[in-house]
């Protein structure tokens, strides 16, 4: 059961950063003054492009040195890429409101809260294989929704911050 409850609080925390978006669309203007165009640019592809850089360069260094099946490498690698940007785009949402001196709502302070003992805990690859080493069939689902939603995110950032300003 535990694998289950892993996957919950995961995806409870993916569900959390989702629901903070609103501060986006409340602050876009104070951001756009905080922030030039090209800065959001670029930190939305980073966000983007470093979790799978990370992710390529953990499976190329560790896959020859990895004494498991193809799945569990599978399921480590999506669990992990979804975990990290899901963390990198709470810790996003909250320097903006830290950076506009607002105070965050309860859930964007949960988002975080509950990834990042994920994040610490299955880091070393031997604590996910002792949680998910016969479950990897429910990591897999569980990262990969996590980094579409979290892809969905960051289009969604450029969206709100980028799109031109309405006219009124």
């Amino acid at each position: 059961m535990l694998p289950y409850g892993v996957v919950f609080i995961a995806l409870l925390g993916l569900a959390l950063l989702v629901r903070s978006l609103g501060v986006l669309r409340a602050f876009r203007e104070p951001i756009r003054q905080m922030f030039s165009r090209v800065r959001i640019e670029s930190i939305t592809w980073g966000m983007l492009l470093a979790p799978i850089l990370a992710s390529i360069a953990v499976w190329v260094w560790f896959s020859p040195r990895w004494d498991v099946t193809m799945q569990t490498q599978v399921a480590y690698i999506t669990f992990m890429l979804g975990t990290w940007l899901t963390l990198s785009l709470a810790m996003f949402l909250l320097y903006l409101l830290y950076r506009l001196e607002q105070k965050p709502s309860v859930a964007m302070l949960s988002s975080p809260v509950l990834i990042i003992p994920l994040v610490a805990y299955f880091s070393p690859f031997q604590r996910f294989f002792g949680v998910f080493g016969t479950y990897p069939h429910v990591a897999i689902p569980c990262g990969l929704v996590m980094f579409l939603v979290g892809v969905l995110v960051i289009f969604e950032i450029r969206r709100e911050i980028l799109a031109p300003a309405p006219d009124h």
